[in-house]
C-alpha cells in the first residue's frame, strides 16, 4: 500500500486488515450468555470464572442464583433475597463479537471450553464437554 499526500499534511493513526469474509469491527450491541459448567467439581469451586473473546469483548462474568425463578417465587420468603451463589456455575456475561471469534471460558488459568461465537448465536446453543454456553435473549430489533 502506498499514500501519497495531494497537498497538506495528514496522518494515517491506523489500518485494519482482515482475512476473514465479515466486517472487521463488531457492529453489534453485546448479548447476554449463560455459562454453565458441566463438569460438577469445577462448579462447585468457588466462583473464578472469566469469559474472554479473541475478536471482541465479554463483561466480567457474573454468578447467577443456583434456583430458578419459579423456585425462588415459591419460596415462603420470597421478597427478602435469597443467599447468594458462591459457586461458579451457573454464571453470565456479555459478548460482542464478530462471527468468526472464539469465546473462552476459564476458572482462574484453566481453560474450561471455548466455542465460536457464530455457533453459539446460530443455535442458541452451543456445548464443549465441560461448558454450555446459551443466548439468554432471542435477539433484537
Amino acid at each position: 500500500m502506498t499514500i501519497v499526500s495531494s497537498g497538506s499534511r495528514f496522518l494515517v493513526a491506523g489500518v485494519t486488515l482482515g482475512y476473514a469474509d465479515e466486517h472487521p469491527f463488531v457492529r453489534t450491541g453485546a448479548r447476554p450468555v449463560t455459562i454453565t459448567l458441566l463438569d460438577s467439581e469445577v462448579a462447585a469451586r468457588p466462583f473464578e470464572v472469566a469469559v474472554e473473546v479473541d475478536r471482541g469483548t465479554a463483561s466480567f462474568a457474573y454468578p447467577l442464583p443456583e434456583r430458578p425463578a419459579d423456585a425462588f417465587l415459591d419460596d415462603p420468603f420470597v421478597g427478602w433475597g435469597e443467599a447468594p451463589n458462591e459457586a461458579s456455575s451457573p454464571a453470565y456475561t456479555r459478548i460482542a463479537a464478530p462471527p468468526s471469534a472464539t469465546v473462552t471460558v476459564k476458572h482462574g488459568d484453566e481453560i474450561l471450553g471455548q466455542a465460536r461465537w457464530s455457533d453459539i448465536e446460530e443455535r442458541q446453543v452451543a456445548e464443549t464437554p465441560r461448558v454450555r454456553f446459551a443466548l439468554a435473549d432471542p435477539g433484537r430489533n
